[in-house]
């Protein structure tokens, strides 16, 4: 314990002689005692801050998980009346660009997605709902017409409609 207290003394003598030694200015003095007393400020609002008693609203919502219903009288009467809100459905991830579809409502229609598109002149093909087709072939019920370098052609029924790749 005396080896303790003689470095602890050490320690002391050395910051009094830098900090307030006759070569250090005034204002890195002021700077010293400013800091040091910002330092006790600090950690005096820190103790009165989480060393107090619970607020009146953490009151009456402690013990909640073990079961018990929280006491109104302890806390003032305070009451919460509502629930935890539902997540928003149609979540949509914000760093890809929004789909474009036909206004009439693409999707709808045929329900595919074109994911993709291979264009060469002889033989373009399209990624449609998981599945690669060229021109001409049929993909459940609806027949792919023409696909070109962004837009497939798609036919059912007699109506027509275009889509772009999905990204």
């Amino acid at each position: 314990m005396g080896a303790n207290t003689l470095t602890l003394r050490k320690a002391a003598g050395l910051i009094k002689h830098r900090a307030f030694g006759s070569k250090v200015d005034k204002r890195q003095k002021k700077m010293t005692v400013l800091v040091a007393l910002l330092t006790l400020v600090f950690f005096g609002v820190i103790y009165f801050a989480l060393g107090t008693e619970p607020s009146q609203a953490s009151a009456a919502t402690q013990n909640t998980d073990s079961g018990q219903k929280p006491n109104p009288t302890a806390a003032g009467k305070l009451t919460v009346s509502w629930g935890i809100p539902k997540a928003y459905s149609p979540v949509r991830d914000p760093m890809l660009f929004p789909s474009k579809q036909n206004p009439e409502g693409s999707l709808a229609l045929g329900g595919l997605v074109v994911k993709g598109i291979v264009y060469t002149p002889q033989k373009p093909t399209a990624i449609i709902s998981g599945q690669v087709v060229a021109e001409g072939e049929t993909i459940s019920g609806i027949v792919v017409r023409k696909i070109e370098k962004d837009i497939v052609e798609f036919e059912k029924d007699g109506k027509r409609w275009k889509q772009q790749v999905e990204h």
